[in-house]
């Protein structure tokens, strides 16, 4: 993804590049292909990296709210989500234990 590029029409350039690409992988892709339509996918990264942490939030009756933050990690979030995932739950186990102990006292 082009950092700070947040402009939602298509570029042609970074579209016949892709397209370039993908022929030097197979090359005769082209042949036979039609054109239908290129349409433009946003996948946000975060400055200064992913985020994946919890936070406990309290509501106006005082009840304590377990959050997990897990986004920003832009176009490798595919390949990142079974790490970010086994994070996230170790994240939450950890911190659900430590709510349970405080609620003990």
């Amino acid at each position: 993804m082009e950092s700070d590029n947040s402009d939602p029409t298509v570029d042609l350039s970074t579209s016949i590049a892709i397209l370039d690409r993908c022929e030097a992988l197979y090359s005769g892709l082209r042949k036979g292909m039609v054109y239908k339509t290129s349409q433009v996918g946003f996948r946000p990264a975060r400055k200064g990296g992913v985020r994946v942490e919890t936070e406990v939030l309290e509501t106006r009756t005082g009840k304590q709210v377990l959050i997990c933050h897990n986004y920003g990690h832009g176009c490798m979030g595919y390949q990142t989500s079974w790490g970010s995932s086994n994070r996230v739950v170790e994240l939450i186990e950890q911190e659900w234990v430590q709510l349970e102990n405080k609620a003990r006292l």
